[in-house]
């Protein structure tokens, strides 16, 4: 009646029983990091494109009642 257990299955449960398989992945992820941070493009100062837009009026001007009345 009792069953034997089954053997853990999956990407940890088998770098966990092939520590060489293990080993080689992080020296390749490490290897290719070093590599990557060599060939990036890097810039001091990027190129950036500030867009805005300037809009002037002009209003006549208000009598001060006007503006004594719009402040309340």
């Amino acid at each position: 009646m009792n069953e034997a257990p089954t053997p853990p299955r999956g990407l940890i449960a088998y770098f966990a029983h092939n520590p060489v398989a293990a080993n080689l992945i992080m020296i390749f992820v490490l290897i290719m990091g070093i590599a990557s941070y060599f060939f990036i493009q890097r810039q001091m100062f990027p190129n950036i494109e500030i867009n805005y837009i300037h809009i002037t009026a002009d209003y006549p001007a208000p009598r001060h009642k006007r503006l004594k009345r719009a402040s309340l």
